[in-house]
């Protein structure tokens, strides 16, 4: 059996609401009972007058009374309400007792590896070459290890739905490690911010997350680079933005376009902007957000970077979302004025982040959230916003966050193999590529599923009608830091 829970609670509510006018009716019909003008108006036989009398007790008390209506109605709908949240209650005792044996399991198994993985570091010196290669760019590693990094992406993106259910026990692996390697539980507490004992849970009770390792890869980063010099990971709360001349432009035809018309990174990190003006002066906006530019562990002038990527995953601000909000209100977005973000990869996790940040949303109306190949299904998403999220099967990206995404009536989710695209998969990461997604989306625009149209519906707004018409600008970001100058700080943006 299987219960949609939300369902229950708009029964449950709808049979309260149906109570309650019931009882105003009742309420009334009782009022008419007892109103003397009855008796005034009623024959001199007064057979009349008794006949209404009884009508109207056992229309309020009788077995089919509206009373006893009311009642019956009150009582399904709290215990249609009662039973959904004791359905919520068990999910939620079975989800922590799954995450706490993932965990275990984990542990148990990066505790038994970790000599042979201590033997292969020291044999491979990945610890030399990892010091040395202060950016992390792929082509500074030794071939042995790149061509065990190719094989392990192979693995791991072809089964990505089982790779999914098995990212969970990641958490626990590095724990194991951690608490077996000599001098691994001083780096404990900095790793996970909590303490314990081996095998150990957070103060909360709760096992360490994805969330929880990537604050811990940060602050292991932050370790390294007091080491080193470099700054990895290391983010600035300040970002420049340079808006772009606007011009004339058609809003999109659907969702294929939406996606199609994101800037490649090939142009810079920068954000597109797009007002729509349609009748009566009504305003919307759609806000397209990229992927990730550069893979350097080194923080640099783009936002776009891994630094973004670690920081988002573990629930912190980033430059790139700070970006996002510059950008608005650079171009002028206005509080009542309805925004679609649509997000790319790591622009997905950032258009998830600021529509969940309620600072955000007290300055922006954010209604619709549109993200392609992301692993946003931690984002803590509003009932009120609109979220369409589109994943390849087979794509290992939207799987990072070692969770599927919730299936919420305001949340549609729609998987699918990059290979429907006309994709042929010839490389670990051909399936998370822009192009793809962008076919792939496409497709999705054409679907007639009854969930699809109602996310349809709801970013009417957005898309080309009669009498609207756009203009769109082009909004670069820079980081703005003291590492600006360093070797790691990739990209071309304007100074302005």
């Amino acid at each position: 059996m299987a219960a949609q829970l939300e369902d229950l609670d708009q029964a449950g509510a709808l049979l309260r609401s149906v109570a309650a006018q019931l009882g105003h009716c009742a309420r009334a019909a009782m009022k008419v009972a007892a109103d003397p003008g009855i008796a005034l108006t009623a024959p001199r036989s007064g057979r009349t007058f008794a006949a209404a009398e009884v009508a109207l007790g056992a229309a309020t008390l009788g077995p089919s009374g509206l009373l006893t209506l009311a009642a019956a109605a009150e009582a399904n709908g709290l215990a249609i309400t009662t039973a959904a949240q004791a359905y919520r209650g068990a999910d939620a005792a079975v989800n922590a007792t799954l995450r706490r044996s993932e965990f275990v399991a984990g542990h148990i198994v990066g505790a038994a590896a970790t000599p042979a993985l201590l033997g292969a570091a020291l044999d491979a010196g990945v610890v030399g070459v990892a010091l040395s290669a202060a950016d992390l760019r792929v082509g500074s590693l030794p071939e042995p290890i790149r061509r065990l990094g190719g094989l392990t992406l192979r693995l791991l993106s072809r089964p990505a739905a089982r790779t999914e259910a098995l990212l969970p026990t990641v958490p626990g692996m590095v724990n194991g490690v951690v608490d077996t390697v000599p001098g691994g539980q001083l780096l404990a507490a900095r790793l996970y911010g909590r303490t314990g004992q081996p095998g150990r849970v957070g103060r909360t009770g709760e096992p360490v997350t994805v969330a929880d390792l990537s604050a811990g890869i940060e602050a292991i980063a932050d370790l390294a680079g007091g080491f080193t010099g470099h700054p990895w990971l290391r983010e600035s709360p300040a970002v420049a933005v340079d808006v772009q001349p606007g011009r004339p432009d058609r809003p999109a035809a659907g969702i294929g376009e939406l996606v199609a018309r994101m800037p490649p990174s090939s142009a810079g990190p920068r954000i597109r902007v797009q007002r729509i003006d349609g009748a009566a002066g009504r305003r919307s906006w759609v806000i397209s957000i990229p992927g990730t530019a550069t893979w350097s562990a080194v923080a640099g002038r783009t936002p776009f970077d891994l630094t973004g990527d670690v920081r988002l995953m573990a629930g912190q601000p980033t430059a790139g979302k700070t970006g996002l909000v510059e950008a608005m209100r650079a171009v002028g977005v206005a509080k009542g004025e309805p925004v679609l973000l649509v997000g790319y990869s790591q622009g997905g996790l950032i258009a998830a982040a600021a529509a969940s940040d309620p600072r955000v949303r007290s300055e922006f109306t954010v209604t619709q959230v549109l993200t392609v190949g992301s692993p946003v299904a931690s984002m803590p998403v509003p009932d009120d916003v609109g979220v369409l999220s589109i994943e390849h099967t087979d794509d290992l990206v939207p799987r990072l966050d070692a969770a599927s995404n919730p299936d919420r009536s305001n949340w549609v989710t729609v998987s699918a193999g990059s290979e429907r695209s006309g994709g042929s998969g010839s490389t670990p990461l051909a399936s998370h590529e822009l192009d793809r997604y962008q076919r792939t989306a496409d497709i999705v625009g054409r679907s007639h599923d009854p969930s699809i149209g109602v996310w349809k519906e709801q970013a009417a707004g957005f898309l080309a009608g009669a009498n609207r018409r756009a203009t769109t600008w082009d909004v670069e970001l820079s980081r703005v830091g003291p590492w600006s100058a360093q070797p790691g700080a990739h990209g071309p943006v304007a100074g302005r």
